[in-house]
Parts: C-alpha cells; sequence; structure tokens
C-alpha cells in the first residue's frame, strides 16, 4: 500500500510541472506581443535647422587675464625662522598667561611679579636708590646728621667745596640748603632752633620773595636728602643758582 501511495504522488507531482511550465511559456508569449515594437504611422518629421556656435575665443583670452577675476589663492612665501621663533615666544607668553590666570597661585605669582616690576620701573624713573631706601644712609659717606647740627660752628664755604671737589652733591645741596638757614637767622629772619624742620622755618617767613626762593630751596633738599634721589652736577648747578639768587634778596 505504501509503494502505490507513493507512485501515486509522483505522479502528481510531474503533472503540476507540466500545467505550471505551459502556463509560464504562455504568460511570456502574450507579454511578448503586447510589448513588440510597432512603427507609429502618425510621428513627424524632425526638420528644425541647428545653428552650430563656437566659443570667442578672443574674449575667453581677455576674460582670463581680468585679474578681478581671479580667485585663486595667491602664492605662499615660507615662514621665516625669525618669524617662528616671534610666533613660538607668542605662543609661550600665552600659555604662561593663560596658567596664571586660571589657577589661585598662578594668579598670586602672577600679580606678584607685575606689582615687583612696577616698583622697580618707578624707582628706575625717578632714579631712586632702593638700597638706601630700604637700608637707611648707613653706607653713605655723608658724616652729618639732618637738621641737628649748630649751623654758626660749620664753615660752609669751605664744606661745600669739599663735598663739590668729590662730587658728593647730594650733601653739596644739603649744605647750601644749611647755609640758607644760617643767613635768615643772622638776619632774624627766623628764631633758628636745633630739632625744628624746614617747613617750620618756612612757616616763620613773612617777605614772599624770601619765602618763594627757601621753598625752592627746601624742596631740592628733601628731593635729595629725603628722597635718596640721584643728585648729578647739573642739578646741584641748578640748586646753586637757586640759592645765589635768593641769597642776594636778602
Amino acid at each position: 500500500m505504501r509503494l502505490v501511495f507513493v507512485l501515486m504522488m509522483l505522479v502528481s507531482l510531474c503533472a503540476s510541472a507540466q500545467k505550471s511550465d505551459s502556463l509560464e511559456t504562455s504568460v511570456d508569449t502574450t507579454a511578448a506581443s503586447v510589448f513588440e515594437d510597432k512603427p507609429d504611422d502618425k510621428a513627424i518629421a524632425d526638420t528644425m535647422a541647428v545653428t552650430v556656435r563656437n566659443f570667442n575665443g578672443q574674449a575667453l583670452q581677455e576674460l582670463k587675464a581680468d585679474q578681478e577675476l581671479q580667485y585663486g589663492d595667491g602664492p605662499t612665501v615660507g615662514e621665516s625662522l625669525w618669524k617662528r621663533f616671534l610666533r613660538w615666544i607668542g605662543e609661550f607668553i600665552e600659555a604662561l598667561m593663560e596658567s596664571a590666570t586660571t589657577t589661585h597661585w598662578g594668579r598670586f605669582f602672577a600679580y606678584t611679579f607685575l606689582l615687583i616690576s612696577l616698583i622697580v620701573i618707578i624707582l628706575m624713573v625717578l632714579k631712586v636708590n632702593a638700597y638706601r631706601v630700604f637700608y637707611g644712609d648707613a653706607a653713605s659717606p655723608v658724616p652729618h646728621r639732618t637738621l641737628d647740627e649748630n649751623i654758626h660752628e660749620m664753615d660752609f664755604e669751605r664744606l661745600i667745596q669739599e663735598a663739590v671737589a668729590n662730587q658728593d652733591y647730594r650733601l653739596g645741596v644739603r649744605l647750601l640748603f644749611l647755609s640758607a638757614l644760617k643767613l635768615l637767622s643772622d638776619k632774624n629772619h627766623i628764631h633758628w632752633t636745633q630739632g625744628k624742620t624746614n617747613h617750620d622755618y618756612l612757616n616763620e617767613l613773612s617777605a614772599d620773595d624770601l619765602k618763594k626762593g627757601f621753598s625752592e630751596l627746601s624742596y631740592f633738599f628733601e628731593y635729595a636728602w629725603y628722597g635718596n634721589f640721584l643728585v648729578t652736577d647739573g642739578v646741584y648747578d641748578r640748586v646753586r643758582q637757586t640759592f645765589d639768587t635768593w641769597r642776594r634778596n636778602l
């Protein structure tokens, strides 16, 4: 029975395959008949005249030579070693500034450095001796105290000549000021006392011409003695001229 059933199944499959092949052949034949090219008896022939145009060679060359139409990049020049070095310096400084402004310690050191640099620049411009400012006047060869001497016991002409000969113009300016104090005291324009300040003596003067000249001498004295500024021979000559002019008005 099994053998008969298998034979019947084989016969059925063969019949189905033959029927499918015949159906596909029929469909292909029908499609070929539908899409077969046929001449169109109603098409109109193309009789339009065609004009052939060519480029104007001269105009094309003129356009190529026009500088306003040159949109390409110009020739590049290699960067020199000096420019590379400057660029590297700029990048290095920029990196330092960036690191200095992004951390607390960086900002602290940056501001400290800027402050010290500013102080140094100011001292250089004003020609201040920084050593004398911070360590006093111990290294100075000047044996005199500021305003504590007895001006009536001092030989100013000799002392001034010695100071100028030694090119100690700072001491020379101080001695000129003390000499002015002695002249004012001798003529009773002021009451001289050890320990008084130059401003005290200035307030005692009533004559305007004497007060103006003495004020200038006091300014130069403070400039040279208290400010520790560098006093050159030119500055000393100016103070000497001021002193001589002022003395003639006594």
